[in-house]
């Protein structure tokens, strides 16, 4: 765009005018009402097939329930003709096809939530909602028992959220003090050393970690601890840690005991790269205070979510960068020849002249269409909008002005419908995981709440 604004704004400035309103009406107008088309669309069609998939399945729910009631009639084990027992429900999911731990979540529901030994066809249908949240409230494992007054003491102290809020505060003084000391201190002298303050504060700092992760595994116990991805991902980076920390206590001593100098050591590693690892799993290690903050853990629980839903979106990119490699390989493929003697010859006048920005001017001979990773390439080239007008100059030079076309097609394809589609799939994921989130926080709310209820019952 600027390429067409600047020589009419050179000749009068109020040109300008007129391209910035275009832009703002095309650009920040248009292409986000469409934005908002696409993402309505996108909805109404998921809503759709939403309530299609719970019409089916109510409708397979209403189909089990009246075989059910067929078999209790012919067997006789009830009279009522509008309830099923919990027995005969209790021996059908024995026998489909469940997952242990779906099997047995829904055993335990049947045994606690449903007193009368019949349900009628709400309950039948309500029960097997008990599958959607199956994860959400997947049972934790028990704590280790521990019959010691003290070490039980400890146990509450080091299972306590403030012991949590202790560690993060940790990794962060920790990070605080790489940088300052990175910042203040950054010499051959006072880093490649094992004497170095940096390689000190290392030491403690890991010793730290390694003392932490021993006594949440001794008294949560392995299944508990394990429970929670984030402590498994806290004992991944401290056992890295702990490695190479002791690799480098081994090669090259204690700090400011008369350690070895690295001088005279021929390893394959050296002190300076042990620091710089040892510095990036610290670094790393701080990435478990995003649990810790709602917002951070939403962002990043969509955008794991998305690895798991992008197999339609996947589906319609490799369509569309297929079909266009193919037409573009038949319609560009070995039309732009690259001649580098006819450029580098500055002895000769005639050579052709490179204008500034051009193709040829850039260097832009590897994006073309002769084979087809090439073409992949300078599609997303052109989706990224990447010089995009210099492709369609270049290749509308050599062929004619028709193919043009082609370029206006894939920007249509790719930039208007695919990455608009991929912005929707965001948003709904966002919206779904913030509205799950949220819901799933009332649930929890209320349930501590009948809970604490029911246990001062027990004791009036």
């Amino acid at each position: 765009m600027f390429a067409v604004m600047m020589p009419a704004y050179q000749s009068n400035r109020l040109y300008a005018v007129y391209f910035i309103l275009f832009v703002f009406i095309g650009v920040y107008c248009f292409m986000n009402m469409l934005t908002a088309v696409i993402y309505n669309q996108f909805r109404g069609y998921f809503l759709t097939s939403m309530e299609s998939s719970l019409f089916r399945r109510r409708l397979g729910l209403r189909a089990a329930f009246t075989v059910m009631l067929r078999l209790e009639s012919r067997h006789q084990i009830q009279a009522a003709d509008t309830t099923v027992s919990k027995l005969l429900l209790k021996t059908v999911l024995l026998r489909i096809s469940l997952g242990k731990s779906s099997l047995q979540y829904l055993l335990e529901k049947l045994d606690n939530n449903y007193n009368n030994r019949t349900l009628d066809l709400c309950e039948f249908q309500k029960f097997f909602d008990f599958l959607d949240h199956e994860q959400d409230i997947k049972l934790r494992p028990e704590m280790r028992h521990i019959e010691n007054s003290v070490l039980a003491l400890m146990q509450g102290i080091i299972a306590h959220v403030y012991f949590t809020y202790f560690g993060l505060a940790v990794a962060f003084v920790n990070v605080v003090c790489i940088t300052a000391e990175l910042a203040t201190q950054y010499s051959e002298e006072a880093l490649k050393s094992s004497n170095s303050t940096l390689a000190t504060l290392n030491l403690l700092f890991i010793s730290y970690y390694l003392l932490e992760q021993t006594l949440k595994v001794s008294f949560f116990g392995w299944r508990h601890f394990c429970y929670e991805r984030r402590n498994v991902f806290d004992l991944a980076v401290t056992v890295s840690l702990v490695t190479i920390e002791i690799f480098h206590l081994v090669v090259y001593g204690f700090p400011f005991v008369g350690g070895v100098n690295p001088k005279k050591l021929s390893s394959f590693i050296t002190l300076w790269d042990l620091v710089r690892i040892v510095n990036l799993i610290i670094i790393l290690r701080l990435l478990r205070i995003i649990p810790q903050i709602k917002t951070m853990s939403l962002v990043v629980g969509t955008l794991l979510d998305l690895l798991h839903n992008l197999r339609p979106f996947a589906g319609v990119i490799v369509v569309a960068y297929y079909s266009f490699a193919m037409l573009g390989m038949e319609l560009f493929g070995d039309v732009i020849k690259y001649e580098p003697d006819e450029f580098l010859d500055v002895t000769n006048a005639s050579s052709r002249v490179q204008a500034c920005g051009s193709y040829e001017q850039l260097g832009y001979w590897a994006n073309n269409f002769d084979d087809f990773a090439a073409t992949i390439v300078t599609l997303w080239d052109l989706m990224v909008v990447n010089n995009w007008h210099i492709f369609v100059k270049e290749f509308s030079s050599v062929t004619n002005k028709w193919s043009q076309l082609y370029f206006i097609a894939w920007y249509l394809v790719s930039v208007l419908i695919c990455i608009n589609l991929f912005t929707a799939l965001i948003l709904e994921a966002f919206i779904m995981k913030w509205d799950r989130s949220t819901h799933l926080g009332v649930e929890a709310m209320h349930q501590s709440s009948n809970s604490r209820r029911t246990t001062q019952d027990l004791f009036r």
